[in-house]
Order: structure tokens, then C-alpha cells, then sequence
């Protein structure tokens, strides 16, 4: 199993070595801490020295991506609608997909090339005309169908998860996109762009990003989760994929349909009747504010009772 990194900070790779603190021991507020013995620290040391030299021996060249914004969707969607695999992400602005709208959709057909298509661009038919009988390959792909399944592109679906088997292959680690990448990939770091303009704008509506920067990272997105595919394929063994396939992936996309129920599917539908009912209520007010009442019971005041006169003496 690989477990050195590439660092874009130092432009080498590196060998994560523990804290000392799990060499040595230490105790916090009198808890039992687990302290290594002479033979584990032999172990540790021989086990990374053995990486280093395998790494100085090596000459190891960062691979390279390239990213394309795509203007004419349509024309896109006809000329890569025989390729039989595509990895997909998107970007939105936020985590409700009832709720909030997706800004972008990005694919990679082959983990060099990443493709940026806006949303509003796209027409949900024929996105869903493109996915057909297609192998899908996500990072988190429930996120992703949910968002496009509620938008009628019912053909989303997880054929590949690279969290999932991220998880699978070698579970003391993060699972997400991010930390696969760094993981098994030469390109960790590549969202670092992305995050220090976060941070220096302060914004959190991927919306507001600027499409040049959105780009780059979507794309870099959609290529990583391609790759990760293939290289997380090869660290599972004949037996691993099996499982993997036939438990895994069909379980995905069942909780999709789980955390979907089917009503969610008619907000918009119930919204528009919602603005409907309360159009007619407006009118059926208004016509009763114009009706004239006859008065068919006259009133007519009880008499005041007349003060009966004082008896004589």
C-alpha cells in the first residue's frame, strides 16, 4: 500500500511520519496513553527509511491535466455521447437540491481532460438522453444525483464511487475527494487556488465565484475522480471487487431513492398550486367584498318599557 504524498508546497513527495508524541507517550490528565515498544519504533523507522530510499531512486514526474470550458453544450453532448464511461461532478450553491440551484456540471472521459459546462446552458433532456446506458463515476455520487434526478435527469446514476472505495480499499483515512487525491495521486492540493480566494473574499455561493476560477477547480474535480477509478480498482483484489459491486454501489443508489421520497419530486408542482389556491382565495374575496346583501329580517327595537305610575297612598 502507498503511503507517501506529493506536496505541492515543497514540489516533492513526502513520507507522513506519526506525531512523537505516539513514539514516546504522554500522559493527559492522568489518562493511559498507548506507548511503543523497542520492536514497533525498529519497525516504524526501517518502514520508512525503506520508503525514502525507494523514492530517491525513483524519477517521478507530476502528471499534467487540462481543462476546457465548453460554450456550444449541445454540440458537446453529440460528440461524446458513444463514449461509454464519464465521470461527473457538479458544483451548486448549497446542500438542499429542493433548494438551491447547480451552478456547473463537469465530465471527464478519460482523466486528462476536464470539460466545464454552465448549467444554464444545458437542457435537462437531453443531459438525461446523454447518461443513458453510460458508466457514471462519482466522488460522493449521491450528492449528485439527487441534484440532477430532482431537476428530471432520472438517468443519474452510481456506477463507480470513488469514496466509496476510497473507504473500501483502505479505511484509516479521510474518504473524501480530497484526501483520496492526495492519497494515491500526485495532484493533492490542486483546490488550494479555490480555497485561498474563499477565503480572501469571504464567499460561500459557489455562485459568485468567477468562471475561470470555478473552472479550473470543476475540472480538476471530474479528472481526480476519474482517475481514482482506475487506481483504486487495481488496489482491489477479485474478490473486494465483487463485494464492492454487488453491495456497495447497489446500496448507493438505493439510498438515493431512500433520502428522495417521491413527493419531494412535486414541490415545484405543489408550489405552483400553492400560488394558484391563493390567487383564487384574493379573487374569491374581492367578489364577496362586491356582493350586496338584501335585508330580508327587518329589526325592529323592542319598545322601552314605560315606567309604570306610583300608587296612591
Amino acid at each position: 500500500m502507498k503511503s507517501y504524498i506529493f506536496c505541492p508546497e515543497f514540489n516533492c513527495w513526502v513520507v507522513p511520519i506519526p506525531a512523537i508524541n505516539e513514539y514516546i507517550g504522554k500522559s493527559f490528565k492522568n489518562k493511559e496513553v498507548h506507548r511503543l515498544d523497542n520492536f514497533q519504533l525498529a519497525f516504524i523507522y526501517n518502514s520508512q527509511l525503506k520508503l525514502i530510499n525507494e523514492l530517491r531512486d525513483k524519477k517521478m514526474r507530476r502528471s499534467t491535466v487540462k481543462t476546457i470550458i465548453v460554450e456550444d453544450t449541445e454540440a458537446f453532448f453529440k460528440e461524446h455521447m458513444s463514449d461509454k464511461e464519464a465521470s461527473v461532478d457538479i458544483e451548486t450553491t448549497g446542500l438542499k437540491y429542493f433548494k438551491d440551484d447547480i451552478v456547473s456540471i463537469q465530465f471527464s472521459f478519460d482523466g486528462r481532460i476536464g470539460y466545464f459546462l454552465d448549467w444554464k446552458d444545458i437542457n435537462p433532456e437531453t443531459l438525461n438522453k446523454f447518461l443513458v446506458n453510460k458508466y457514471q463515476i462519482y466522488a460522493n455520487g449521491k450528492f449528485d444525483c439527487k441534484f440532477l434526478r430532482y431537476r428530471g435527469v432520472t438517468n443519474a446514476k452510481i456506477d463507480f464511487d470513488v469514496n466509496y472505495a476510497g473507504h473500501f480499499v483502505y479505511s484509516n483515512k479521510g474518504n473524501s475527494l480530497k484526501a483520496n487525491v492526495f492519497f494515491f495521486t500526485d495532484c493533492g492540493g490542486y483546490d488550494n487556488e479555490l480555497d485561498s480566494y474563499l477565503r480572501k473574499y469571504k464567499i460561500k455561493n459557489y455562485a459568485l465565484i468567477p468562471r475561470d476560477v470555478l473552472s479550473e477547480y470543476g475540472c480538476i474535480d471530474a479528472i481526480m475522480t476519474y482517475r481514482l477509478k482506475n487506481i483504486l480498482l487495481q488496489n482491489m483484489g477479485e474478490l473486494q471487487q465483487g463485494f464492492y459491486f454487488s453491495t456497495y454501489i447497489p446500496l448507493a443508489n438505493l439510498f438515493i431513492e431512500i433520502e428522495m421520497p417521491e413527493d419531494t419530486y412535486y414541490i415545484e408542482g405543489l408550489q405552483i398550486a400553492k400560488r394558484g389556491i391563493a390567487m383564487d382565495i384574493q379573487k374569491f374575496v374581492s367578489e364577496i367584498n362586491e356582493v350586496k346583501f338584501v335585508e330580508i329580517f327587518k329589526f325592529e327595537p323592542k319598545p322601552e318599557p314605560t315606567q309604570a305610575p306610583a300608587k296612591s297612598p
